[in-house]
């Protein structure tokens, strides 16, 4: 499993960030805003911990961090909560004609 889809599974398996994240999804006036909002959401809970962690482990974790794809994240959450194709959650429909 990549980074993004253990992050996503994480995230949406704990009742707490789902109710936090859907509350994201309805407020957020479109998918790229949702990206950001879901990258500082998870930004804040993980490097709240860091300063608990050996370098080693804090530097691991930062790198694999880096690896998580919001922007993969938000659009399945914002496509299936809206009922949109991605391509229309991108704006990307009015170029496909």
């Amino acid at each position: 499993m990549d980074m993004t889809s253990h992050a996503s599974l994480v995230l949406m398996n704990d009742e707490g960030h789902y109710r936090r994240i859907m509350f994201l999804v309805g407020a957020s006036k479109d998918v790229f805003k949702l990206e950001n909002w879901l990258e500082d959401y998870a930004s804040g809970l993980l490097y709240d911990q860091l300063d608990d962690l050996s370098d080693l482990a804090s530097e691991l974790l930062t790198a694999a961090a880096r690896e998580i794809d919001w922007r993969e994240i938000a659009l399945d959450l914002w496509t299936e909560h809206h009922d949109v194709t991605a391509s229309q959650a991108l704006g990307l429909e009015e170029f496909a004609q």
